[in-house]
């Protein structure tokens, strides 16, 4: 897969649903889409679809905060 799939390009317009639908529908083929989200949390990426969703830098946050409750 070329990583570029993954990586929507920048535009001055809100980014849809309909941009990530190619990278969405691999990612849930995909027998690591888990770990994926696991790796994209730990290392903090963002601006990227990762274990089959778009994280943007609140989801990040987001995900992190509610692993947090989870493991405290």
């Amino acid at each position: 897969m070329d990583p570029a799939l993954f990586v929507p390009v920048r535009s001055t317009r809100p980014r849809t649903t309909h941009d990530l639908t190619p990278a969405l529908a691999v990612c849930h083929r995909c027998p690591v889409i888990r770990e994926c989200l696991a790796h994209a949390l730990l290392a903090k990426e963002h601006g990227a679809v990762w274990g089959g969703e778009y994280l943007s830098d609140g989801r990040v946050r987001q995900l992190r905060a509610q692993r947090r409750g989870l493991t405290a």
